[in-house]
């Protein structure tokens, strides 16, 4: 039984000694992966993106690659949800703050936080999954400012590193920040426009 966690004792007794190095990790939202063949609402919504939000940054130790990995998902996190929400309504308003009321053309306004992350990385092999996990809280007002809803949204993302590089979470790491972005963005992005269209509001707590 020693014999199996002394690889994981050793790393940590490097880590102590000699430190980490701090890498950023930024993925990229890509606007196609956001394309859909159905019509655009002829409706307006408001995006609260403050810069709290798309600024924000996680950092988490690798041991195994013996790096600090400093997720900047903030940039793609905002892109995402402009992309999604250009998507399905014909026009978007991005918001800096929220001084309500609002013209009342607009039919909702979601102010999304990230209220959790998580990453798993690979202990003896670099081909091993890297995985990403986000969570998001995404409130959502009327142009008023009255609450409308509010829910947990958590996406999941993975991606295999590879033989020969120096550090595999370079190439995976990006990929699995960016699957799991897109996966809870587009949880909320529906949710949206189930209630501009119909009025229904999520029935849970949190999806994923």
């Amino acid at each position: 039984m020693l014999n199996r966690f002394l690889p994981i004792a050793v790393l940590s007794c490097v880590i102590m000694v000699f430190g980490c190095t701090t890498t950023p990790i930024r993925p990229v939202a890509y606007e196609n992966d956001f394309a859909t063949k159905e019509a655009k609402l002829p409706l307006k919504v408001a995006f609260a993106c403050t810069e709290a939000f798309k600024n924000y940054a996680y950092e988490q130790v690798d041991g195994g690659d013996l790096q600090n990995w400093r997720l900047e998902l903030g940039p793609a996190a905002a892109d995402m949800f402009r992309y999604d929400l250009g998507a399905h309504f014909e026009k978007v308003d991005v918001l800096a703050a929220t001084n309500y009321p609002l013209p009342t053309d607009v039919k909702a306004v979601l102010s999304p936080t990230i209220t959790k992350v998580s990453a798993g990385f690979p202990i003896m092999f670099k081909f091993e999954m890297y995985t990403v996990n986000v969570t998001l809280s995404v409130d959502v007002c009327d142009a008023a400012g009255k609450p409308v809803y509010s829910q947990s949204y958590t996406g999941e993302g993975k991606q295999q590193g590879a033989i020969g590089q120096q550090s595999a979470g370079i190439a995976a790491l990006p990929v699995a920040s960016r699957r799991a972005l897109h996966a809870a963005i587009d949880l909320a992005v529906q949710d949206l426009v189930a209630y501009v269209q119909h009025g229904t509001r999520p029935q849970t707590a949190a999806r994923n």
